[in-house]
């Protein structure tokens, strides 16, 4: 992390990726000009990497079942 945010300690390495990451483009403007189905298949590959929990959590409307497929 040092060597990539060019800074001498792990504390202002981690404050650099930050500000890095926050300036960056948000998930909308990302996404677009993506066709639809990339999209899907993009939360798709996100939501097949959680645990069953956390899917749960970010997918109103899930149960159970839903969830052990996931």
């Amino acid at each position: 992390m040092k060597k990539s945010s060019n800074t001498p300690d792990d504390s202002a390495a981690l404050a650099a990726i930050f500000l890095d990451y926050v300036r960056g483009p948000t998930l909308q403007q990302r996404f677009v000009g993506l066709e639809p189905d990339v999209v899907a298949k993009t939360f798709s590959d996100v939501l097949n990497n959680l645990d069953g929990q956390t899917a749960l959590a970010i997918t109103p409307g899930a149960d159970i079942a839903t969830a052990a497929l996931i």
